[in-house]
């Protein structure tokens, strides 16, 4: 993981019609991931209009929560138009939190919580996956409250009484421990995020047939390795490759032809971590001849792709037949 600690700014606005204007900080490279959650003193509506190139990960009825993970760098400063609700008067406020990713796509987990408009609770324990980052965050509208555990990098919206608290762990230390926060006045917002950034994944375990193994062509073999993912991410897609001992270029199984191919070919798949995948029975090999192939995958967060495993061989032979001559009968 190559995630670093987020920036993180909390402004206040004034409400258009229908809309909360939020400005996006600088210094937002290509991968990281924007977190924008801004708040309206009226109820949101339930089908506004989601900003292009954003994700409405949480409808909240006075605070929505929004994800970009960035394409490009154009977004830095820009304002961008979230809508806001009936009622929403002129005063609004915003969070924006940008998680660093210096190598791949950032994207916010399934379990994503968000609490809100209550002056104490409790948020459910979050156990992460392999390779996730923690991100909590909070704001209050009074400057007396509670934490538990304690919140860094608390920042004050300028502009008002609205404390903002941000934590954020790329080694998640509040891994199944529930979150509990109060205030004695007014309302919390309160939410715990797990983060995986996608990396592509290493070379795949070849399982079977073993390296060495003899097999006989004409029983139409298959081929089998296990994933080995670096983000937590299924297995989208993956590609196998094999070629004649001795010969300068490999041909590449095609699942829908059911036949190789001289390019290479991203087969549509679907594998958890660590599960085994199969390619076959292939047809049309043929015997006295000794193969090498190999398989690679390509996860599914940013379909980044991973390398070749080191090839295994496998020698195509005919088993040896046995007549019975004698004794006669």
């Amino acid at each position: 993981m190559s995630l670093s600690a987020p920036i993180v700014t909390g402004q206040d606005a004034t409400a258009g019609s229908g809309f909360i204007p939020v400005v996006m900080p600088t210094g937002i490279n290509v991968g990281d991931l924007v977190i924008a959650i801004p708040y309206t003193g009226g109820a949101f509506p339930s089908g506004g209009v989601t900003p292009s190139g954003w994700t409405n990960l949480i409808n909240g009825a006075t605070d929505q929560v929004y994800t970009q993970t960035v394409t490009s760098t154009a977004i830095n400063g820009t304002t961008v138009d979230f809508p806001s609700g009936a009622g929403a008067g002129g005063s609004v406020r915003a969070i924006v939190i940008v998680i660093r990713s210096s190598f791949g796509l950032a994207k916010v987990d399934s379990t994503a919580q968000f609490l809100e408009a209550s002056n104490s609770g409790t948020l459910a324990a979050i156990t992460p996956n392999s390779g996730d980052s923690q991100l909590i965050f909070s704001e209050c509208n009074s400057t007396s409250y509670t934490y538990t555990p304690a919140l860094t990098n608390s920042i004050t919206n300028p502009l008002s009484v609205y404390d903002i608290g941000v934590a954020f762990s790329a080694d998640p230390i509040y891994s199944g421990t529930a979150y509990s926060y109060s205030t004695p006045s007014g309302g919390m917002w309160i939410g715990t995020f797990l983060i995986t950034e996608a990396s592509p994944p290493n070379a795949p375990s070849l399982t079977s047939p073993g390296n060495g193994a003899y097999i006989d062509a004409t029983t139409n073999p298959s081929f089998t390795a296990n994933n080995n993912s670096t983000d937590s991410a299924n297995i989208n897609a993956r590609a196998m490759r094999l070629k004649a001992s001795g010969a300068t270029s490999y041909n590449y199984f095609n699942v829908s032809t059911g036949a190789f191919q001289s390019t290479i070919i991203w087969n549509a798949v679907n594998y958890a971590p660590g599960a085994a995948g199969t390619f076959g029975p292939i047809s049309g090999l043929s015997n006295g001849i000794t193969d090498n192939w190999s398989m690679a995958d390509q996860e599914g967060l940013a379909n980044l792709q991973g390398p070749f495993a080191s090839d295994f061989t496998v020698n195509m032979q005919a088993g040896p037949s046995l007549s019975i001559n004698a004794p006669a009968g």
